[in-house]
């Protein structure tokens, strides 16, 4: 049997056919999408829809959480509520004003967004500098993040949620309807809020109360150990 075949003019092409025929078909047009709009229309009705973008203010305000003075920066819509809330913890060396688009674009849409940083020295913190970032993703950082976030909502359920320098009408926020989301080290926050099995972590007392009304949690390029255990369950028990 010879080692090399070497075509001869005239003869069959059969696999060079299949393969011509092959590509002719994965170059044809594929189908756009149909749309279901029942489908849309029963997702919309399970939110707050804006006719159009809401104009809106942002502030910040110093409140204290568990006795220590903590920044937070509000956006909110100018329209008469009620408004759902939604948490944001940002990432590593980011402070509150970090995720400007997207927290606009939220109280345009109707939505309350507080946006904090629990620990100062995580906004201090320099990213690419593995001396002060890795120990930031550490069990005693991420417990008292748990910590302050929990008194911080189990606060805004006992004595509503106070959007300074505003009307009442602008201030009534959903305390029934609150999203708590993080980016990066603040996903790393949120998904133990939201009941992910960190080995060695304390669940706070007023755990319970804190995430009464949260309704939706939002983990924006979460944070991943695989030193901690498996992730299937890990996060079986995230409500």
């Amino acid at each position: 049997m010879p080692l090399l075949s070497i075509w001869r003019p005239g003869a069959p092409l059969p696999l060079c056919a299949a393969a011509l025929t092959l590509l002719s078909a994965c170059s044809s047009a594929p189908q756009a999408p149909v749309l279901d709009a029942a489908r849309v229309q029963r997702f919309e009705a399970q939110g707050y829809p804006a006719t159009a973008p809401l104009a809106f203010t942002e502030a910040e305000d110093i409140v204290f959480v568990q006795g220590l003075p903590t920044r937070l920066l509000w956006t909110w819509p100018q329209a008469s509520g009620p408004h759902p809330v939604v948490l944001y913890m940002p990432g590593l060396g980011q402070g509150p004003h970090a995720m400007a688009a997207w927290r606009h674009a939220l109280a345009q849409a109707g939505y309350v967004v507080v946006s904090w940083q629990a620990l100062g020295d995580d906004e201090a913190a320099v990213q690419g500098d593995p001396y002060r970032v890795s120990p930031r993703f550490g069990l005693g950082p991420l417990q008292q993040r748990v910590s302050r976030a929990s008194a911080l909502l189990a606060g805004w359920r006992q004595q509503g949620v106070k959007v300074p320098g505003v009307g009442p009408e602008w201030g009534e926020a959903d305390m029934d309807h609150i999203a708590v989301a993080g980016y990066e080290l603040g996903a790393q926050t949120a998904q133990a809020l939201a009941g992910e099995a960190v080995a060695g972590l304390r669940r706070p007392a007023e755990a319970e109360q804190a995430l009464a009304g949260v309704r939706a949690w939002l983990f924006i390029s979460p944070h991943a150990s695989f030193a901690q255990g498996a992730l299937d369950t890990r996060f079986r028990g995230l409500t």
